[in-house]
């Protein structure tokens, strides 16, 4: 019998920890010895963890252009496993992205030239331990060139987005697409764009039939931009393109197919003139002819955009990017119904002091958990320094707030309940309730509390701000069923069930 229950009770344990939910939350200095400033860009998930790819700068802050590159792996729980640096003194970098290859990884920078103003693009492959497999640079004389998003095509070659301009004769930018084959050479390369606009790509698409959807933005000469699709077949010759915005000045960060048909775009659009009032974070849909049946706006107080969308298996959708003021900032994380309608909407920071200091993300990317994992930029508190970021939330966008807490796991299934190592924070009463239930914290608070209510399936349904040890709230508009009610920047949750 002892037997017995001792092999029931290791069952169920191994159980518990095969299937488990990760919270972390860390900050990164992947070049010490440099004193340097850093933000991480880019993230890909591992069956085994992490890759991160980023930049760092000499000064407090990152400015427009960065001289050190850098790439590492951590394991599941955020710890760095290996780490490639890439410091060039005689070259500055912008941005940063990771491309999953066939063997290995690929590292896509635009990189600039002390000697000139010229830009281009600085592909590194490198094997899945950060050994360098091959290394290539595409700078042409007089040449503003930026890639801002690479892809795979059917054939094994690799199609680049962004935006070109020859800065010695040309004012205005125009979008620009190049295909490369596996050793980084260019193929064929095409621009397009008009006179009288800056045009720009952020993202570009490789759909089924071998066609490319690019989008992005144009600019006007008075500052106003619209968001730009531009349809091409597999060699870049123009299919179709539309314009399209809510404000004077719209652009689009990034478009993903929509499971329903046609594709979903996330960007900013601001009301009035651009970068004089603040913007909005901004959600578009187009059928398949590129026309617009759906756009939107998630304001928040400041200026706010999306950066990037994920679609999720029953339609809902994942935005991720940033909010705040002047001086202020924080990561954004928000969850959407498959109309469009907000489910949950969250603000982050490396240690949960929100509107304390400008934190910024610049990319995410889905778990196998139903989670995500996003990274970005944080200041220190202390040093005033910034460093790179990176933090993961379960699929309610929880996370803990601490800084480079430790990883908190939990199984899935429970992902509601307390985890493992949690007490709940307060307590309900009566529980079942009808027309309202008593909320009791262990002790006053110092500061007012927030308290979230969701029901059974993820969704706010009710928001509290508790002021006092105990606070009664009302159940009545509520439809029988469970709910679960969780403190903001806590990570437990108590489950309430509502008789009728």
């Amino acid at each position: 019998m002892y037997k017995y229950f001792f092999c029931l009770v290791f069952l169920v344990l191994a159980k518990v920890v095969a299937a488990q939910t990760l919270f972390f939350n860390k900050m990164y200095q992947p070049l010490p010895k440099y004193n340097f400033a850093e933000s991480i860009k880019s993230v890909l998930v591992l069956p085994d963890g992490y890759l991160l790819s980023g930049v760092g700068s000499e000064y407090p802050f990152i400015p427009t252009n960065a001289a050190g590159w850098y790439c590492f792996k951590t394991d599941t729980m955020g710890n760095i496993v290996w780490q490639k640096e890439v410091i060039k003194t005689s070259y500055k970098y912008l941005g940063g992205g990771l491309l999953q290859m066939p063997e290995g990884y690929l590292m896509y920078q635009t990189i600039k030239t002390f000697k000139s103003d010229d830009y281009g693009l600085h592909l590194i492959h490198i094997g899945t331990n950060g050994d360098v497999l091959w290394e290539k640079q595409i700078i042409n004389e007089n040449l503003y060139s930026s890639p801002c998003s690479i892809k795979h095509l059917e054939d094994g070659n690799l199609i680049v987005a962004g935006f070109t301009r020859n800065w010695v004769t040309e004012k205005l930018s125009d979008g620009y697409i190049a295909k490369l084959d596996t050793s980084g050479s260019i193929l064929w390369e095409k621009k397009y764009g008009t006179a009288e606009y800056s045009d720009s790509f952020n993202e570009v698409l490789v759909l089924a039939d071998g066609s490319l959807l690019m989008a992005g933005r144009r600019v006007s000469t008075t500052g106003k931009s619209q968001v730009w699709v531009l349809h091409t077949d597999s060699l870049g010759e123009k299919i179709s393109q539309k314009y399209f915005g809510m404000g004077v000045y719209d652009a689009a960060s990034q478009i993903i197919p929509a499971q329903k048909g046609g594709y979903w775009l996330a960007g900013i659009s601001y009301p009035d003139y651009t970068y004089k009032s603040d913007g909005d974070a901004a959600l578009w849909h187009i059928d398949s002819l590129l026309k617009v049946d759906f756009d939107t706006i998630y304001p928040r107080k400041g200026s706010d955009s999306f950066v990037g969308i994920h679609e999720n298996l029953d339609g809902s959708l994942h935005l991720f990017g940033s909010d705040g003021q002047t001086d202020t900032g924080n990561g954004r994380l928000v969850k959407l119904s498959s109309n469009g309608t907000v489910i949950w909407d969250r603000s982050y920071s490396p240690d949960g002091l929100i509107n304390e200091r400008y934190d910024y993300l610049w990319d995410f990317a889905p778990t196998p958990d139903g989670g995500y994992v996003l990274c970005g930029q944080g200041l220190h508190t202390q040093s005033n320094i910034q460093d790179g970021w990176v933090f993961k939330v379960d699929s309610l966008g929880n996370t803990c707030f601490t800084l480079n807490c430790d990883s908190i796991a939990y199984p899935l299934g429970v992902e509601n309940s307390p985890p493992l190592e949690e007490q709940e924070w307060f307590s309900l009463s009566p529980n079942p309730a009808q027309q309202q239930v008593t909320v009791s914290l262990p002790a006053p608070p110092t500061t007012p509390q927030q308290l979230q209510v969701y029901d059974a399936t993820g969704r706010e349904v009710q928001t509290h701000l508790l002021t006092q040890q105990q606070t009664t709230i009302s159940t009545a508009n509520l439809p029988q069923g469970i709910y679960y009610l969780r403190l903001q920047g806590h990570i437990e949750s108590v489950k309430l069930v509502v008789l009728r």
